[in-house]
């Protein structure tokens, strides 16, 4: 099952596993909480009627995608296994996150024996403050389960990495 929360954070749900893309549930977010930028729709899933959480995937940095504090209270209910791009990893293991994964593009990772998820290149970039424009990476995920597959793109503007994905995977 493929659920839409809003913005960019989805429920995938594939059998025995759960995956959520980029979780913002606050009304704000930004640097400052109460100066950042406002929900315009609630999210379509309440946070506290969520099914167990396995997986949280992160595309990039911005705050409408790193929400920290969305992402702290996922940690204290579930505990999840998070997937980042590299040089994000140390902040949100800051957050409590045991158990954070750092991925290069192109880099794949098996979750479970059924579960090959790889980090893949798109058009954005990343920054949460001024003088960190570029430091970490931003991509999107292309997940497969068994014979199906799932590709979550993140906040990518089109480019040629869509048919380089197409012809990769």
């Amino acid at each position: 099952a493929l659920t839409f929360v809003n913005h960019a954070t989805f429920l995938i749900q594939f059998p025995g596993l759960n995956i959520l893309t980029d979780p913002v549930w606050a009304d704000r977010v930004g640097p400052i909480s109460w100066l950042g930028l406002r929900r315009v729709r609630a999210p379509g899933v309440k946070l506290e009627d969520l099914p167990r959480i396995d997986l949280i995937v992160i595309s990039h940095n911005h705050y409408d995608h790193l929400d920290v504090e969305t992402l702290t209270r996922l940690n204290e209910r579930f505990a999840p296994k998070v997937l980042v791009p590299l040089g994000d990893s140390a902040l949100v293991e800051s957050l409590g996150f045991k158990d954070v994964q750092a991925l290069d593009w192109w880099e794949s990772v098996e979750i479970g024996p059924d579960t090959r998820i790889t980090f893949t290149p798109t058009q954005h970039s990343s920054r949460r403050g001024l003088f960190d424009l570029d430091k970490s990476l931003w991509g999107s995920y292309f997940i497969r389960h068994g014979t199906r597959s799932v590709f979550f793109g993140g906040d990518a503007g089109y480019s040629t990495h869509y048919a380089a994905i197409q012809k990769r995977l």
